[in-house]
């Protein structure tokens, strides 16, 4: 279900090795130094045997080239863990910490939390609708502003009138 409000809660069994990793502005070379801190931190603390720990991922929605990131990241450590997570903040593109331990809340970084033992996210989005291959054509940042070179917007407008027959507008975007 979709739920506006509320908190997730994971019981655990012990404390996960975790850690937050800030994100530098800049080009893809800016994210080197974070990119092997993280493997680092994976080859610390995974199991010995691919496959059998998950990496969860929280990542600032404001950190800009979040997939050329996590590409990078599976580069480095591979099937080594399973990986899930989801971006983090304001849904408004506000910059805001929204990262937090138990010593500090930060933006522009990751928290990732290594669960032991735990052999992929137990849940799958479930999403069930057109699955026709669209492209991020053009980025800006964490934006996506053209889809198959037409502009974003008007491609999410076609799709919510076709799937869910609702006139999308950019007033009521983040309500749908």
């Amino acid at each position: 279900a979709f739920h506006r409000t509320g908190i997730l809660l994971l019981g655990l069994d012990g404390a996960p090795p975790t850690i937050i990793v800030p994100i530098p502005a800049g080009g893809l070379e800016a994210t080197e130094a974070p990119i092997a801190t993280l493997a680092e931190f994976v080859h610390a603390h995974a199991a010995a045997a691919a496959g059998q720990d998950t990496l969860l991922i929280f990542v600032d929605a404001m950190v800009a080239k979040v997939a050329s990131l996590l590409d990078r990241l599976y580069f480095e450590c591979g099937d080594q863990v399973h990986y899930a997570g989801s971006s983090v903040g304001s849904e408004r593109f506000v910059a805001m910490p929204c990262l937090f331990d138990n010593t500090r809340l930060v933006g522009d970084a990751l928290l990732a939390i290594l669960l032991p033992g735990n052999r992929g996210p137990a849940m799958a989005h479930g999403y069930q609708g057109d699955v026709t291959l669209r492209v991020a054509t053009e980025i800006d940042g964490n934006r996506i502003r053209r889809i198959n070179g037409r502009i974003a917007f008007e491609v999410y407008q076609e799709l919510m009138s076709e799937e869910y027959g609702i006139t999308l507008g950019r007033e009521d975007f983040y309500q749908y």
